[in-house]
């Protein structure tokens, strides 16, 4: 045998059983490259030692050896496992791998899909998902993780989600808390931060510290939950769990929650559920029931987004208690350009509720929105909102407090390592600064801290996460 071979097999020969059922299948080729590589023409199969390499469309497989069967796509490869496509890279004591189907199986393995690198004993891969056993994951590429979470298994949804089963997170090498389940969401327009601890101070709560946790019931990938707890001097215990149903056109949701302040809600920007408050208003969801969908285009210049929802409510200081049945729809158009760093973002959002009481309201808000990003490290955003009430509602947190106002939005990196958030409500009315906030994060590699306050509720908090995509901007 010469010392690289090279051949394309093509194999819907007439009279092939095994692809018999594929007539109209396209025909199956691979590249196979080996010091030594021998071809049972009868069986189809190759098998290749010493250096061996096999390409087939976007993947690449090397290894000590290679056995392929070339009528199945079935692959086993041995030693130095090394499995490169274009979502990323596996490696592996041993790899069982069919080329048709996507899927197969790899002893003590390693895969690194952009920053997140898992370890296990055994990877199971397919199409969609990839399950670790023995597992380990972490987004950190130095040779002593800052932060890394080890997990009896780890199912991995790319683009999607990551859940864990018995996870312990470890943090610079330090065992700091074991759960039973841990969901963390991969998507960009969600906010998920898994595991997350606060600290702070405010006027309604006083000293408080309190702890995000996200979990997946049984690791699916359609179902997860979320537990926002707070214990506070002032006001005790606090707390919102959610669960959520995430079908591929959007979600469900299971509210339930205790004295959850809406005042704390970040400054929106675009498609809220419930209006932003300045006032202090706690309620509690007895629960509430939500359907929300994706942002979908609806014509070549125009998206859409749909939130409907029923739920029972109890408010304080009011003492209101009642339920309440919303629908919401929020429409916006393509960005305009104006110059390459200036564009417009137009809208409109819809708002209507009826009461148990038999009350009713509605609320149309048309919006103008301008963004200004000459570079990555700095963005601004400006957005003029104009909402018109009718009905009456017997909440406070639904009333609109603000009709016409100006939100403003700034992130800029002023230095390599650190990342600086402003945003602020202007009652364009009343002519008065209503809100405001400032966030200052630190990135030390692979963990983010950060301090930051707020004007309503006089809210000062001190946290902790993973760096995430923003976070890759400045390191």
């Amino acid at each position: 045998m010469p010392r690289a071979l090279a051949f394309i097999l093509l194999l819907l020969a007439l009279g092939s059983p095994c692809l018999a059922a594929e007539a109209a299948a396209p025909r199956f080729r691979i590249r196979l490259r080996a010091e030594t590589t021998d071809y049972d023409l009868r069986r189809e199969r190759a098998v290749a030692r010493d250096g061996a390499e096999l390409s087939y469309r976007d993947l690449t497989l090397r290894a000590d050896a290679i056995e392929a069967d070339l009528g199945s796509g079935q692959v086993q490869a041995y030693g130095g496992v090394s499995l490169t496509q274009e979502q990323g890279r596996l490696t592996a004591e041993s790899a069982r791998y069919n080329l048709r189907t996507r899927s197969g199986v790899l002893t003590r393995a390693e895969a690194v899909f952009g920053p997140a690198r898992f370890t296990g004993e055994r990877l199971v891969v397919s199409p969609d998902r990839m399950m670790v056993q023995a597992a380990t994951f972490t987004t950190c590429d130095r040779p002593r993780p800052d932060y890394l979470l080890r997990a009896a298994s780890i199912t991995y949804y790319p683009g999607d989600r990551l859940a864990a089963r018995r996870a312990t997170l470890y943090l610079y090498g330090h065992r700091l808390i074991t759960v039973p389940s841990y969901s963390l969401s991969l998507r960009r327009e969600e906010v998920a931060p898994g595991l997350a601890p606060r600290v702070g101070w405010s006027r309604a709560d006083g000293p408080f510290a309190g702890l995000v946790y996200g979990f997946s019931p049984g690791g699916a990938r359609e179902f997860t939950a979320a537990l926002d707890a707070r214990y506070t001097q002032q006001r005790g215990v606090r707390s919102l769990l959610q669960g959520h149903y995430l079908p591929s056109w959007g979600r469900v949701t299971l509210t339930a929650s205790r004295k959850e302040d809406l005042s704390e809600r970040p400054i929106a920007f675009g498609f809220e559920p419930l209006p932003v408050r300045v006032r202090e208003v706690t309620v509690d969801r007895l629960p509430e029931l939500a359907v929300r969908t994706r942002s979908r285009k609806l014509l070549p210049w125009l998206e859409g987004q749909f939130w409907a929802g029923v739920g029972h409510y109890r408010e304080q200081p009011s003492g209101v208690t009642g339920g309440r049945t919303g629908v919401m729809a929020d429409l916006r158009t393509a960005r305009r350009p104006v110059s390459r760093a200036l564009g417009l973002e137009p809208g409109v959002g819809w708002r209507y509720a009826t009461y148990s009481g038999g009350e009713h309201q509605q609320v149309v808000a048309p919006r103008l929105g301008i963004r200004y990003q000459p570079k990555p490290e700095l963005d601004l955003a400006l957005t003029y909102q104009h909402r018109t009430p009718s009905g009456r509602t017997p909440f406070t947190f639904d009333e609109v407090e603000i009709t016409r106002e100006v939100t403003g939005e700034l992130t800029a990196v002023p230095h390599r390592g650190w990342r600086t958030e402003l945003r602020a409500r202007y009652d364009a009315e009343g002519g008065e600064l209503r809100d405001a906030g400032v966030t200052l994060v630190r990135v030390l590699h692979c963990l983010e801290y950060s301090v930051g306050w707020r004007k309503a509720g006089g809210e000062v908090r001190l946290g902790v996460n993973l760096a995430g995509e923003a976070a890759q901007l400045v390191r």
